[in-house]
């Protein structure tokens, strides 16, 4: 589905989908990182934040999704990113759902999607 939707969207040139564990895929790349779309599981989510924030380039973007349908399951990940000393956190209405943007306090060439192998339906 996710090469699907890059494809139709004309963006295959500057896009890199990466299937594998989020958490290895992220400490593996060196960034830096202008935007990051968190959607993710869950659970993993502070990880993920703790894993990006020092590769976001000063002014990147870290949007995830989920923030208030599962706002209780990401008690902690809130809590980190709303008090993070390097970001400034606002969520906003997007779609039919809430994200959170969180901007990097500290020019574009390729965005890395992350996904893990075991969601097929990205593939």
């Amino acid at each position: 589905m996710a090469r699907e939707n890059v494809n139709r969207a004309g963006v295959s040139d500057c896009i890199e989908i990466i299937e594998g564990s989020a958490a290895e895929s992220l400490h593996a790349l060196p960034g830096p990182f202008d935007f990051v779309f968190l959607d993710a599981d869950r659970a993993n989510y502070l990880t993920y934040l703790e894993l990006v924030v020092p590769k976001l380039v000063v002014g990147g973007l870290l949007v995830a999704d989920n923030v208030t349908s599962h706002a209780r399951e990401l008690q902690e990940y809130l809590a980190r990113v709303k008090s993070h000393p390097a970001l400034f956190s606002v969520t906003a209405p997007i779609a039919n759902g809430e994200r959170d943007c969180a901007q990097a306090r500290l020019s574009t060439e390729r965005v890395r999607t992350t996904l893990p192998s075991e969601w097929p339906w990205y593939g």
